[in-house]
């Protein structure tokens, strides 16, 4: 293991983030979307600078301490050096995306009559970039490319697909659709006889369920499975709602919400603007309550990589009420 010289600094690489919880504390690695517990005393040394001056820090517990950095610097979450501020920090607070629409989540039954063109021009001239088609009943192939190439020339650079499972949607099949289609990044087909995952490329990933996807309340769950340790979804975390910032769901009538699965309704896709709704003060104010302001989230060593669902709430009157389909306790350190 690396000894630690007691003449340097440690410090943590830039995508390396320390987030205190209640009761225990994480580093998350922004760049291999992963994290790493420390203790929640490390990590308040590690928030009281930049960078930690190594002979200052041996006086308590320095044998225990050393073996942890070095362990940190073996597992590249950090490194020693003489000088920390030739190492500037990420910064979290501009704004790489100045579009004021990135996504959106359009719901699907068997009396759907979206108008995929007029979306697609919509979104288009607001720069949208991705996309999510749900479909809860059976869908053709022939039908979901239909509604795929509705946003062929768009702006869209991204496009989830859930769908429901039919014997004609194979592995095959889907990927030879994925083939002519760079833009499909993820489709899940539900309610099938098997689970099994596939990554086709890089990109690319098909997730065969057997859970049945019936409606929109399906959404919302709260898991490790869902974690995002990435530098897009931190910085959103930190300063607005990572689930519903720049974001609005069509739901299988056409209703326009902040997401399919919210009650309150904007207007409907087939009569009214998305860029008149998207400013509507009452629609904005759900998409600014961060990960600091819900109960409870706000002592979770997890919570700038957790998805934060505003439709179902512990408490329904309260929009600062914890994800209802959150299972895990930060003060126990446990999911229950």
């Amino acid at each position: 293991m690396i000894q630690i010289s007691e003449t340097k600094y440690f410090q943590l690489f830039s995508c390396c983030i320390p987030v205190k919880g209640a009761v225990r504390s994480i580093i998350c690695d922004l760049q291999r979307n992963s994290f790493v517990y420390i203790s929640s005393e490390l990590c308040e040394i590690f928030l009281m600078g930049e960078s930690i001056e190594i002979k200052k820090i041996m006086t308590v517990d320095s044998q225990e301490l050393n073996q942890f950095l070095a362990y940190l610097i073996d597992e590249e979450y950090g490194f020693t050096c003489d000088d920390p501020k030739s190492f500037p920090k990420i910064n979290f607070f501009n704004d790489d995306y100045p579009q004021i629409l990135k996504n959106v989540i359009i719901d699907f039954d068997d009396r759907s009559l979206h108008d995929l063109a007029c979306i697609s021009n919509q979104i288009s001239s607001l720069m949208c970039s991705a996309i999510e088609l749900r479909y809860f009943t059976e869908k053709r192939l022939l039908g979901l490319l239909k509604d795929i190439n509705a946003f062929k020339y768009s702006t869209v650079r991204s496009i989830n697909l859930v769908t429901k499972y039919t014997n004609e949607i194979t592995l095959e099949a889907l990927n030879e659709i994925c083939v002519e289609n760079k833009r499909l990044k993820q489709i899940i087909v539900h309610s099938g006889p098997i689970n099994h995952t596939e990554q086709l490329d890089l990109q690319t990933i098909i997730i065969f369920t057997k859970e049945e996807i019936t409606d929109e309340t399906h959404c919302g769950n709260i898991s490790p499975f869902y974690f995002q340790s990435n530098v897009d979804f931190f910085k959103e975390s930190l300063v607005v709602n990572n689930c519903l910032d720049k974001k609005i769901g069509i739901d299988k009538e056409g209703n326009i919400k902040n997401c399919p699965s919210m009650k309150i309704v904007y207007g409907h896709i087939g009569k009214d603007n998305i860029l008149d709704i998207l400013k509507n003060k009452d629609f904005q104010k759900v998409r600014k309550i961060r990960k600091d302001d819900i109960e409870i989230c706000r002592d979770c060593e997890f919570r700038y990589i957790c998805m934060d669902c505003r439709a179902y709430t512990l408490d329904e009157n309260n929009v600062f009420s914890k994800p209802k389909k959150c299972n895990y306790d930060p003060y126990q350190n446990k999911w229950i």
